[in-house]
């Protein structure tokens, strides 16, 4: 990742300066302050939300005597067996949900700054285009072989920038499926306790707790993918861009200066910033949405029949 940035960092002072930068520092700053406090209330949220009674004793016991390899909770002290089962839930939902919401973020925030150098390429240009034709009569060789020199650092950018994150947004996907399908088991689980279980049992929080962390990993798994579509956009807006230096090419008594714009559209035609992400969420989001209006329709039967009013 740090080699991500160094790189991002190289590719921005190689383009010219065109006043305040498609990203400001301050900007920067907020999203880093933005994905610490989410971390940090991300980790809270699942630390309180492991701490709250969902089972019966019985129901715990044998939750044990099957994942703990035959372990027999009635032997152990109340405190005990609270103990181990809060520090069981804290441990993997703390885990989980690092690995899916915080790496889900963080990409999101490196899309949002690949973007904007991406954006910073594009004004470059035009800048180029119009100081060229402006005070050159045309858009010269020099000038086009500095961009294809800004072009290849891009391509190189974006080539790292999938190096790092493609095993990690193929893991995101991963976990968001799997996150989705145990709440499908959650949702039928905790809204059975709900109809066979004292009221007391079950606390408010986790009735809601398990729409809550879906409605979590939908949200990401829309983000990171989204996120990804946007650098493919600004990738695809500077292709007409370069469409217009070919055309230019055409009136250019220089052959290399044709040769070099033809290129340069060759190699803007190719998708050469065609993230993993946005391949990803194609081919699952029917899936993923299907599920969706699954469970959006399960739960607002469920909660039809669950009394709110009852004394917790």
């Amino acid at each position: 990742m740090a080699a991500t940035k160094c790189q991002l960092a190289s590719l921005y002072r190689g383009l010219p300066q065109l006043g305040p930068p498609s990203l400001r520092p301050w900007k920067i700053n907020a999203l880093r302050r933005i994905v610490q406090v989410f971390s940090l209330c991300n980790i809270l949220f699942a630390a309180a939300h492991s701490f709250l009674p969902d089972m019966t004793v019985k129901a715990r016991e044998a939750y044990f005597a099957e994942m703990w390899f035959g372990l027999n909770a009635s032997r152990l002290e109340p405190a005990a067996a609270d103990f181990l089962w809060a520090a069981e839930s804290v441990v993997y939902a703390i885990s989980a949900d690092l690995y899916i919401f915080n790496a889900a973020m963080l990409y999101a925030v490196f899309c949002a700054l690949f973007k904007a150098r991406m954006l910073d390429f594009r004004l470059s240009l035009q800048w180029h285009r119009h100081r060229c034709v402006n005070h050159c009569g045309g858009f010269v060789s020099d000038e086009l072989r500095r961009v294809q020199r800004l072009h290849s650092r891009l391509a190189q950018a974006t080539s790292r920038f999938e190096e790092v994150f493609s095993p990690m947004v193929f893991w995101i996907c991963v976990a968001c499926v799997a996150d989705i399908c145990n709440n499908l088991y959650n949702f039928f689980d905790h809204n059975l306790n709900n109809f066979s279980s004292p009221a007391h049992r079950v606390h408010w929080f986790r009735r809601w707790a398990v729409y809550i962390r879906f409605g979590f990993g939908m949200a990401f798994f829309v983000l990171f993918s989204t996120s990804a579509a946007a650098v493919n956009e600004e990738a695809a807006l500077a292709l007409p861009e370069v469409e217009i230096l070919t055309l230019d090419a055409e009136d250019a008594e220089s052959s290399e200066y044709q040769l070099r714009a033809l290129s340069l559209l060759s190699r803007f035609s190719r998708p050469y910033a065609r993230l993993t992400a946005w391949k990803v969420f194609v081919l699952t989001r029917g899936f993923v949405f299907r599920v969706l209006g699954a469970i959006v329709t399960y739960g607002v039967i469920v909660l039809q029949f669950i009394h709110f009013d009852q004394p917790e």
